[in-house]
């Protein structure tokens, strides 16, 4: 369907030509009357929306040459307009063969369900007539008519802006006076003040011969300050040699680092391969010759699985720990809210009968490097889930708060909290504060949340209680 819309407001015609457009019509526009019976007469619309009053041409002129153009008469006409003061306009529109006369605003789908229901009556009638058997004169009294109103309202207007201007005026010149008799007590004062100076600087020179008398004192003291200062020197290039020690001794602890993530990434890269042969040959030993071991051999295989499972857990924990300290960062605008929800999408997948308020806050927004922040995320987002799991209702918030001007990332949750005297060993790789037995993990998790944080110039910490939650905190 081809929809022209003739409006001299840019926002109303957009509002127009989004609710259009979203219904699957082509949209044509006009600014004023003229120009939209140039476009109906070279589009030929299936229907034309209008506002009444516009400049050059407005509504009710276009729609009576509309309806003079025996090619475009039969085009639906629809006015939706604010300017109203009466039944006049509405009576107007009418007689001149529009469909529907509808008040502004309107809500997207009413304009819609609208403009087709006049296209379905159209379609069930026949060419309507021409709405324009009254004469000119009749036309241009009624118009006459309109426009006054319109004039009057605007003058009815005009004098009650101008009584308001009127009274500002008045309270203007009232605040003028008050200024004036305000600078008037002040001069006053200033001159009370400017005598009393006078006596405070005869004062003054009295005691002129007292002050070269603390002069002396005062030089004294200079000299102290002097020597002090000296000493202070002394102390700030010592302090300055410190800082250069501490540099070099913390581009070595730099090196010494890259140097053990090297080391980590290499063994836990060769320790695969046999740990893949030692795995495979348990299977293969449980297969085919499982039957030939009693209960016991069979639960000692067992055991020996879950174990070697354990070790290429912790490998590709190493390998991940290794690969966050060693990867190139691609710092750009993270939707941290955006990642949260995807987690929890993928984490209650996991366990759809689990009984669980997940919130996340919108608009958590940070500069840093995506993966990264998606591995951070997985992290602690998958550890609230895991430390959840054995209360009746979890609960986990991820938000944001304002501390020092900085904003804040937070994950909360009901969890199995800790003791707060242990948190030092948090951030520690292989540092675990439950057992496997109670909830399992590799000890690395946290250890790469800080490596992460870090890299990006920021710090994290932890607040909890035991068996009534935890909240990570962290910055950028």
């Amino acid at each position: 369907m081809k929809v022209l819309i003739v409006e001299d407001n840019a926002n109303d015609r957009r509002l127009l030509r989004y609710t259009f457009e979203h219904h699957g019509c082509s949209v044509i526009e006009a600014s004023d009357g003229r120009e939209g019976l140039e476009l109906a007469s070279a589009h030929r619309p299936d229907i034309i929306v209008s506002d009444a009053l516009m400049p050059v041409m407005d509504g009710f002129q276009l729609l009576r040459a509309l309806k003079s153009d025996p090619a475009l008469r039969s085009i639906p006409f629809v006015f939706y307009s604010a300017s109203y003061t009466g039944h006049s306009e509405e009576d107007l529109a009418v007689s001149l063969g529009a469909e529907s006369f509808m008040l502004k605003p309107k809500e997207p789908e009413e304009l819609w369900a609208e403009a087709n229901k006049v296209l379905q009556s159209r379609q069930l009638k026949e060419e309507p007539g021409l709405g324009a058997g009254e004469s000119e004169e009749q036309f241009l009294r009624e118009y006459s008519h309109i426009v006054a109103t319109q004039l009057e309202v605007k003058m009815s207007d005009l004098e009650e802006e101008l009584a308001r201007r009127k009274k500002a005026e008045a309270e203007v010149r009232t605040l003028n006076e008050e200024l004036e008799q305000r600078v008037r007590e002040r001069t006053a004062a200033l001159v009370v003040k400017s005598r009393e100076l006078e006596q405070s600087q005869q004062a003054l020179v009295m005691n002129m011969e007292e002050l070269k008398s603390k002069a002396d004192q005062l030089k004294q003291a200079n000299d102290a300050l002097a020597l002090e200062n000296r000493q202070r020197t002394q102390a700030q290039e010592e302090i300055s040699w410190l800082n250069d020690d501490l540099r070099r001794q913390r581009s070595a602890l730099e090196a010494t680092n890259k140097e053990l993530e090297s080391f980590s990434y290499s063994v836990s890269h060769d320790l695969r391969a046999p740990l893949r042969h030692i795995c495979g040959f348990i299977k293969l030993l449980a297969e085919e010759h499982g039957s030939q071991l009693d209960e016991t051999g069979r639960q000692y295989l067992e055991r020996i699985g879950r174990c070697g499972a354990k070790m290429n857990d912790l490998i590709d924990a190493l390998l991940m720990l290794s690969r966050v300290g060693r990867s190139e960062m691609v710092v750009s605008s993270v939707d941290l809210s955006s990642m949260a929800r995807q987690i929890f999408t993928s984490l209650s997948q996991t366990a759809p009968d689990r009984s669980i308020t997940l919130t996340v806050a919108e608009g958590v927004t940070v500069r840093a490097d995506g993966n990264l922040m998606q591995i951070l995320l997985d992290n602690l987002l998958g550890n609230a889930w895991k430390y959840t799991g054995k209360k009746e209702h979890g609960v986990i918030e991820f938000g944001r708060l304002e501390q020092d001007g900085k904003q804040v990332v937070f994950v909360r949750d009901n969890g199995v909290g800790f003791d707060m005297t242990y948190a030092g060993k948090l951030f520690g790789a292989f540092q675990r504060l439950h057992t496997d037995k109670e909830y399992e993990g590799t000890g690395i998790g946290l250890a790469t949340v800080l490596r992460i944080v870090q890299r990006h110039g920021g710090r994290v910490w932890a607040d909890a209680k035991p068996g009534e939650g935890a909240t990570f905190y962290f910055t950028l």
